[in-house]
């Protein structure tokens, strides 16, 4: 069974026996930094999603649903309505959505 440490005995550390743990109620839990093969991995995964993403790829504008409405005579699909931010339909059922939050 593992004690609890006081905060006199966590004050007594160095600042190098503090990093990478963490105290939870009481108890030392140790939490391993990731390694630098993950962090290199990491930074080139993010680095080529900002390059594949373009300078005019932004998230911060409202999304846009396209709709498609089944027309049983022609037995294909048509262009159904637009929506920006909110979707309103009846069709085949009432949906209203807010995609805005």
């Amino acid at each position: 069974m593992r004690s609890q440490i006081s905060a006199e005995q966590y004050d007594s550390w160095s600042e190098e026996q503090c990093v990478g743990i963490e105290i939870v109620d009481g108890m030392v839990v140790v939490r391993p930094s990731a390694s630098k093969r993950h962090n290199r991995l990491a930074r080139l995964l993010a680095n080529a999603l900002d390059a594949a993403a373009g300078e005019e790829w932004t998230a911060d504008e409202p999304p846009i649903v396209y709709t498609y409405v089944l027309d049983p005579a022609a037995q294909s699909y048509r262009d159904g309505d637009v929506f920006i931010g909110t979707v309103n339909t009846a069709v085949p059922f009432a949906v209203s959505i807010d995609l805005l939050g």
